[in-house]
């Protein structure tokens, strides 16, 4: 849900992904209206911003896709595609029925993995930038208690 109230969800059909958009007070199915159609067999992650301006897709071939809204129209529109580097890709796994990342411009998160994003396809070389596992971090208590066992 934006700062709009504005709530999305995705459906999936034939191949085809469709993200469309409801107001929670008035959800006659007559205004679940579709925002953006793209096509994909599934959908490997999406992310909304708080103002409900800025739309992350990722499709079938694990490519980000920026969108944004179009000026006077709810309708989005494809502004730019992510992707990450190749040998990065079998790390992406789709967790869930209902997934959910955290993602801007330059690095999305899927569970404990942060994954850097690129433009185009000349990347970095191996081992600059690639995928890593996030560290958990842990509460100053806990990290003297076990210094004390050492």
């Amino acid at each position: 849900m934006d700062r709009k109230n504005r709530m999305y969800y995705i459906t999936v059909r034939e191949g085809q992904c469709k993200i469309k958009e409801i107001q929670p007070s008035n959800d006659d199915k007559s205004n679940h209206a579709t925002i953006f159609e793209i096509k994909s067999s599934t959908c490997y992650g999406f992310n909304v911003s708080q103002d409900g301006k800025t739309f992350y897709f990722m499709d079938d071939m694990r490519v980000l896709n920026k969108l944004e809204r179009m000026k006077d129209s709810n309708m989005l529109q494809e502004t730019k595609e992510l992707t990450f580097k190749d040998s990065d890709r079998p790390h992406f796994i789709k967790q869930s029925r209902y997934p959910n990342l955290i993602v801007n411009d330059k690095f999305l998160i899927q569970e404990s993995k942060i994954f850097y994003l690129f433009e185009d396809e000349n990347h970095l070389q191996k081992g600059i930038l690639d995928m890593e596992e996030l560290a958990e971090v842990k509460e100053k208590d806990q990290v003297e208690s076990q210094n004390q066992y050492v």
